[in-house]
């Protein structure tokens, strides 16, 4: 292709990318209004534990309405239980002897206290144990049922329908996955549900949701049948089943946050109000299921109820002030954009990918334009689904792809794009690659944001793959593109010998690259630790929103004195220089992958290290001459 050909189809790729750019902006524009629109936070709180920290005597039609009047909108109310019943005395059990004129020698033979027992148990009573075991487990004419043994876990795991609760109130129904559930029991308990004339909020109780494993299919069957009720999917706490049962009930998904008893117990009061606030806020927690402190030592138990009142009216407070309200939740619509709109934005990508590509390896334009013209074709006519011939497959892989290649390509055009007889640049220069760089970056990170904008993934029941590939594979090209632009070979690389500063360099950044990939990802496993703890909860005080504390220490620093160490033939140090850079440019594509955070929270961050981050390089870049005064530098 003549050079002439060759910008003409560089004219063509760069007008598809910024037509893709304007449709990627117009979707996040409308996502940022469809998340702002969706600005109200239901407060629940867990009954039993209210109850249990409140002082004998205490007036519960009056604690309920002291929470209400603190911010509390749903209460959480939790299923009869067989060891609870039996720890209480509500139900006494024996195994039958052999010979013996009732039960059977296989069989535990249980009676309830109906004397004692509040009419909804014994309403229960029956009914639940003639479902899960079969007609005939219980005498008719007495509270005596016979059940086939069973192991005492098991045992105390059998439920009985919701407790008692005042008339009227707006519950949270804690439905227990009994061992014995069936579906029979499953739609008993669903049906069961009281209408408050409000949409109620199933969280589920343990550690599997009801009817797993195999019938969640009934579950979601009876949920959908109840136009009232929607599932609240625990984030953190995982709860078994519960994606499964969130993809069939994707109109009727809450995303919840709450802090088990345990954790509860060693979280200081101020950290757990703005753990609480920082889930809705970045995170898009449509309900905070709160439990009181038990153990307020120095307090009496009035003393101690009522800090717990005070400790809901800080959270609700807290979430106003963070600018959303308090008020019955509703389940989030979908979020609908043009199919034609996102194929143009897929097309974009493409487009923008090969456009960086060519500039950085000098490859020809004109295979760009027929990727993006198929692109936009498969975009266009792909339908929608989670089949591997979808276009929403089509949105995950092409945003793998932007992922991978943009913060490598960014870096490598600013930084290695033009080699001036390895001359160092000035701090104005210096900058203004940086920006480059943060600015194609930033593009990139758009162009997958809008391409993954589904509600599925702001719910979390899809995610962004790959995170792990796209952390690594930037180092790599930015390794290959390095020794391309010094001419070297890789079999001169492996027989050059390390220098000292950077082979100390090198295991400095191995440990922080360690590190950064481990605490990467949706599940992240790498530990805080506690200065870093503490350094991000001041910077949230100051700022609110957090910026990542690798982006404005580690990245963005790196990248400002990048120009002082320019790249040269069997010089690694720069090389690490730019590794330790290429750190904030991943990060901020990072960022953009977290669909669950809103888009401008997303931005904010962003920008805010970006600043940090001049700062901070600006301060090494004065220290650096510094420190070559004392120590010897290669470069």
């Amino acid at each position: 292709m003549t050079g002439k050909n060759n910008r003409a189809a560089t004219l063509i790729l760069l007008a598809v990318a910024l037509a893709g750019a304007l449709a990627s902006g117009r979707i996040l524009w409308k996502r940022m209004s469809f998340e702002k629109a969706a600005g109200t936070v239901q407060i629940a709180v867990d009954l039993p534990s209210f109850y249990a920290v409140a002082p004998p005597g205490t007036d519960i039609n009056a604690l309920i309405e002291k929470l209400k009047n603190a911010g509390v909108g749903a209460f959480g109310v939790f299923e009869y239980k067989s060891k609870q019943l039996v720890e209480s005395g509500l139900i006494s059990f024996e195994y039958p002897i052999a010979g013996a004129n009732r039960g059977n020698l296989n069989g535990i033979s249980l009676r309830l206290d109906a004397a004692r027992a509040v009419p909804e148990l014994i309403s229960n009573w029956k009914p639940f144990l003639n479902t899960y075991f079969g007609p005939g487990t219980c005498d008719d004419n007495d509270f005596v049922c016979t059940i086939p043994a069973v192991e005492k876990s098991k045992f105390d795991e059998i439920s009985f329908g919701l407790e008692a609760t005042p008339k009227d109130l707006h519950i949270v129904p804690r439905l227990f996955n009994s061992p014995f559930e069936n579906k029979a029991t499953i739609r008993k308990k669903i049906s069961s549900i009281s209408d408050s004339g409000k949409q109620t909020v199933i969280i589920f109780d343990g550690d599997s949701v009801l009817g797993y494993p195999d019938l969640t299919d009934v579950v979601a069957a009876a949920i959908n049948e109840r136009g009232n009720l929607d599932f609240g999917m625990i984030e953190i706490t995982k709860q078994d089943g519960a994606h499964k049962l969130a993809e069939k009930l994707p109109g009727r998904v809450i995303p919840v946050h709450s802090i088990p008893s345990d954790e509860l117990a060693k979280t200081p009061e101020d950290e757990a109000v703005s753990r609480f606030r920082r889930a809705v806020r970045e995170r898009g927690i449509k309900m905070v299921y709160v439990r009181p402190y038990t153990t307020l030592y120095g307090l009496s138990p009035e003393e101690a109820l009522e800090r717990n009142i005070e400790y809901i009216e800080e959270i609700a407070a807290g979430i106003r002030a963070d600018g959303f309200e308090i008020g019955d939740v509703e389940p989030m619509g979908p979020f609908i954009i043009s199919q034609f709109l996102r194929a143009i934005c897929l097309a974009g990508a493409a487009a923008f990918v090969w456009l960086l590509a060519s500039a950085v390896l000098k490859m020809p334009a004109f295979p760009g334009i027929a990727l993006a013209f198929i692109t936009f074709l498969m975009g266009v006519y792909l339908p929608s689904g989670e089949g591997k011939l979808s276009i929403d497959f089509l949105a995950k892989l092409a945003a793998l792809g932007t992922a991978c290649t943009v913060p490598a390509l960014s870096v490598s055009l600013f930084f290695l794009g033009r080699q001036e007889g390895g001359r160092a640049c000035g701090f104005g220069e210096n900058a203004v690659k940086w920006v480059g760089a943060c600015a194609v970056t930033i593009a990139g990170a758009v162009f997958i944001a809008a391409m993954l904008s589904q509600r599925s993934f702001f719910l979390r029941l899809d995610q962004f793959v790959g995170i792990k590939l796209s952390f690594l594979l930037p180092l790599l090209i930015v390794f290959v593109v390095y020794m391309i632009k010094t001419d070297m070979r890789f079999s001169e690389f492996l027989a050059t010998p390390l220098k000292y500063s950077e082979v100390i360099a090198g295991l400095v950044l191995l440990a922080a690259l360690a590190l950064y990939i481990l605490r990467s990802g949706n599940d992240a496993a790498g530990a805080v630790s506690g200065i870093e703890v503490h350094l991000r909860a001041t910077l949230e005080n100051l700022l609110q929103v957090r910026p990542r504390t690798k982006e404005f220490l580690i990245g963005h620093p790196a990248l400002l004195i990048a120009g002082l160490f320019p790249a040269s033939k069997k010089n690694f140090f720069p090389l690490l220089v730019l590794f330790a850079g290429l750190i904030c440019q991943i990060s901020i594509i990072n960022s953009f992958c977290h669909l669950h955070t809103p888009v401008a929270i997303t931005w904010t961050r962003t920008t805010v290290g970006m600043l940090l981050g001049f700062g901070t390089g600006a301060c090494l870049r004065a220290v650096i001459p510094l420190l070559k005064k004392i120590f010897t530098f290669s470069g």
